[in-house]
């Protein structure tokens, strides 16, 4: 098998290669063979699949977990974008309460009513303040 081969230029501890020289006669490598066996090894006691198979199942769990907060969230924002309906049928009931009770007020202006008109007004109607009398009235009229 010819295996294409690249030139690199390195420095080495000057004891490790007195050494690997003094043993050539029963080695009987070269650097090049050395080198390259040294590389493999060191590229083996790091090739553990296991952590790479780990993480991805550790990532895969957090996938769903994350999955199932964001379910979690989009239930939520559609519960909280739907209308209180408990908050609607009274408010309607108070306006259906309000029109009823000042309906023959309301075919004269409000400028033309009464003191008494408007304090009668603002207890049938259940309106807190007269500005807030006033301000619905006008909106009716």
């Amino acid at each position: 098998m010819n295996k294409k081969k690249v030139k690199i230029t390195t420095q080495v501890d000057s004891d490790v290669k007195d050494i690997f020289d003094s043993f050539q006669h029963f080695h009987h490598i070269g650097y090049q063979e050395a080198l390259d066996f040294g590389i493999r090894h060191y590229l083996k006691s790091i090739n553990n699949i296991n952590i790479v198979r780990n993480e991805l199942i550790d990532n895969a769990n957090e996938r769903e977990q994350l999955k199932d907060l964001e379910a979690k969230f989009e239930e939520l924002d559609r519960v909280l974008s739907k209308p209180d309906m408990k908050k609607i049928p009274k408010e309607n009931e108070l306006e259906k309460e309000r029109l009823e009770a000042l309906k023959s007020l309301l075919k004269k202006p409000y400028s033309s009513w009464t003191a008494p008109n408007r304090s009668h007004a603002k207890a049938v109607g259940k309106f807190k303040t007269k500005e807030e009398l006033k301000k619905w009235v006008t909106e009716k009229q």
